[in-house]
């Protein structure tokens, strides 16, 4: 007698039916299942499980195959569509680590940063110093030589410096200094003082009469439009106007 009624054949979802718990859960009903086509097979004669289209070989290995694919998570465990090696995709939310870029065409992106990136392409791009930014910036200063200390902001570069250059000297006299300040805000200089005799200072600009007196300044930070200078007063410095020249790079 065959089947006609599946009503009796409790609604199981994809989920139970091909999950590792789901599989397990449902022997009771699979083996119900086999046992009313194995009883159809043996009528059509094709009770084998070498027979590919019999239902031990399906239960047995078509089955577990599908078992086996579904929790494959290196494809369908992703949520997104799969990438393939030569389909035309848009990728997003991707990190790339240390790409090799084989001659892309780059556009005109709106913003982006690329790190460790090899292969760019250099066509038509400019090395001209100064064409379409500014890589350099003149702006000077005044301080009065015996100010107190205090730290001070300078603006008007236009840009986040890397390094400066400072010239400072004092109107009527043969105090001078120049210094140089690194990316890493690490300065030194050369400063003259009124005996006309040279010096190596630690600081961006050092006024000093190299005996009891001095005022020196430092970098404290470069900012957006410029930078800021930690002064120093040692001592009791002679009053006096400080003009200054910085030179900023980019």
């Amino acid at each position: 007698m065959y089947p006609t009624d599946l009503s009796s054949y409790p609604a199981v979802s994809e989920d139970e039916f091909l999950g590792t718990a789901g599989a397990i859960g449902i022997a009771a009903y699979l083996n119900k299942v086999k046992a009313d086509i194995e009883a159809i097979e043996a009528k059509l004669g094709i009770d084998s499980s070498a027979v590919a289209t019999s239902i031990d070989h399906i239960l047995t290995d078509d089955l577990a195959d599908m078992v086996d694919h579904k929790a494959d998570t290196t494809t369908h465990g992703a949520t997104g569509a799969v990438v393939g090696t030569t389909n035309t995709q848009v990728l997003t939310n991707k990190t790339l680590t240390a790409p090799v870029l084989t001659d892309p065409a780059i556009g005109t992106p709106a913003s982006g940063v690329l790190t460790n990136c090899t292969g760019l392409p250099n066509t038509g791009l400019s090395t001209a110093a100064g064409e379409g930014a500014l890589f350099t910036k003149i702006i000077t200063s005044t301080r009065n030589g015996a100010g107190d200390t205090a730290d001070v902001s300078y603006t008007g570069v236009g840009f986040i410096p890397s390094s400066i250059k400072c010239l400072m000297d004092r109107d009527g006299t043969l105090f001078r200094s120049e210094g140089y300040a690194d990316s890493a805000k690490a300065s030194k200089c050369v400063y003259q003082s009124a005996a006309n005799v040279y010096y190596q200072g630690s600081g961006l600009a050092v006024y000093s009469d190299q005996a009891t007196w001095a005022q020196t300044a430092t970098v404290k930070s470069f900012d957006a439009d410029g930078f800021t200078l930690t002064w120093t007063k040692i001592s009791s410095p002679a009053a006096g106007t400080l003009n200054l020249v910085f030179v900023c790079e980019r």
